[in-house]
């Protein structure tokens, strides 16, 4: 479902102007018109949405060869977007970069799969729950990891400003962590053999067993938190207008729709179903 008012903004570094500028407004009134009136949603440009989103997380948001960006999250926002009656921008934007751009006011949303996490509920609003994921470690056919307790000792890939990074941090330090800006450079790494594994989203891993055949997700958990798109800390309107077409959409079987066209086979996950009962096989 492609938005014909979508256009996509190229990743380029933000110059020093812009970032002063984004600085010095808030999300609330960046153009001083307020909230009412022709922008109910408190937008940094009223009538448009700017997202960040890093174009590198199979089946939620990706980005081929400087194309637009697809995916689960992308057909989730065109819907919402057009039902809110509002234009959305993205501008492609690594993962670490994400959140300290939406809290610098220079997005108002992250189109991505983040965790949920009480950290991260400081700095910023999350969406009701658009997905839950698990945690999986990506190696060789031939590893002899076999857990997560395992990883000692042993290079482990994370991609910078992800979740995995502070779970090795606090629950594996013995493991080697060996940041990455994006999925395909870990994944990269792994095939060469510079690392012994990448821990990161649990079915994003699919498209790279299903491309390289030496490689398999050796090991896999569950998490206790749900995975979300976010929107700036201050901006309760729009965090609001989206949650609540996610309900009706869920409601209506929109959302069934684009998870079964995204996440073929894969059942809903039992949390998902008691957030939205209307997902239920």
């Amino acid at each position: 479902m492609t938005m014909k008012a979508r256009r996509f903004v190229s990743a380029i570094a933000l110059s020093g102007t812009i970032l002063l500028a984004a600085a010095g407004c808030s999300a609330a009134d960046p153009s001083g018109e307020g909230s009412a009136g022709d922008n109910p949603y408190d937008l940094l440009t009223p009538g448009v949405i700017l997202s960040a989103t890093s174009g590198d997380q199979p089946y939620f948001t990706t980005v081929e060869d400087g194309g637009e960006p697809e995916g689960f999250l992308i057909d989730l926002n065109d819907v919402i977007m057009k039902r809110l009656g509002v234009k959305i921008e993205y501008k492609q934007t690594p993962t670490a970069g994400e959140i300290p751009g939406l809290t610098a006011g220079q997005f108002d949303m992250v189109t991505g799969g983040f965790g949920v996490t009480d950290k991260r509920e400081k700095a910023v609003n999350f969406s009701t729950a658009i997905f839950w994921d698990t945690i999986a470690l990506l190696a060789h056919k031939d590893t002899t990891i076999t857990s997560f307790d395992e990883m000692a000792g042993k290079r482990i890939g994370v991609v910078t400003g992800s979740i995995q990074v502070e779970f090795l941090k606090n629950n594996y330090p013995d493991a080697v962590p060996v940041l990455f800006q994006g999925t395909n450079a870990a994944v990269s790494a792994l095939n060469s053999g510079s690392v012994d594994g990448f821990v990161w989203s649990g079915v994003s891993m699919k498209p790279y067993v299903d491309q390289y055949e030496d490689l398999a997700v050796a090991y896999s958990e569950p998490v206790d938190h749900p995975t979300s798109v976010m929107f700036q800390k201050s901006n309760q309107a729009l965090t609001d207008a989206y949650n609540n077409e996610l309900k009706k959409m869920a409601e209506e079987g929109l959302f069934k729709k684009l998870y079964d066209k995204y996440f073929a086979g894969l059942p809903v996950p039992q949390p998902m179903v008691e957030i939205y009962p209307n997902l239920a096989d």
